[in-house]
């Protein structure tokens, strides 16, 4: 059993695809968390959902002490959720988990 994070389309429509996995990624978990605009749940590892704005992300993405934490597929869904929401005209991620 995992836990993983679906970015928000808006209007509310979650990804096909997961974007990370919290359980199994924790510390990208808790650079994503330092980063947040607003996040929801109960404790670090029980989240709702998690907003983060998209240029912070992808500075944290050029970063390689970040890179080396995070997998191959994550690090590709993350540049992928940034140049999803750009496209749209917005600046932030919300990202649902459960």
């Amino acid at each position: 059993m995992s836990v993983r994070a679906y970015r928000e389309i808006k209007p509310p429509v979650l990804a096909n695809d997961c974007s990370f996995n919290l359980w199994h990624e924790t510390d990208v978990l808790e650079a994503l968390l330092d980063l947040s605009e607003t996040s929801h749940g109960g404790s670090d590892y029980q989240i709702d959902y998690l907003e983060v704005n998209a240029d912070e992300l992808e500075e944290l993405l050029l970063t390689k002490e970040f890179r080396s934490k995070c997998n191959d597929d994550s690090f590709n869904a993350f540049k992928n959720d940034i140049a999803a929401v750009r496209e749209v005209g917005d600046n932030y991620i919300v990202y649902h988990c459960y």
